[in-house]
């Protein structure tokens, strides 16, 4: 079992949701890499909280309609417990490849 501490970016609605109700699996067909619930870690990057708020941001773009769904951002700080075969880190080369594969 790892603990590690992960940083989950979102809309300010959403986070709201999540403090109160926990967190659900993404689990439509436009996922990044499948089911689960994200978060960025320590690794490559020294400021994952950074990275998860320039994903809420990004996130937050409709190409379509060329506008931001959502205005207000939030990260959310997790203390997560998981089993190592669970975790797909993408900050290890064995992370990487295994993402590569999948894609």
């Amino acid at each position: 079992m790892l603990n590690i501490v992960g940083y989950h970016g979102t809309s300010a609605d959403s986070a709201a949701s999540i403090i109160k109700e926990g967190f659900k699996n993404s689990e439509g067909e436009n996922e990044w890499i499948g089911k689960g619930t994200y978060f960025f870690i320590r690794g490559i990057s020294s400021t994952p909280s950074n990275q998860a708020l320039e994903w809420a941001i990004a996130e937050a773009w409709d190409n379509t309609s060329k506008i931001n769904t959502y205005k207000r951002f939030a990260v959310i700080k997790s203390e997560i417990e998981v089993e190592e075969e669970h975790l797909l880190d993408l900050t290890t080369e064995d992370g990487v490849n295994i993402l590569n594969y999948i894609i």
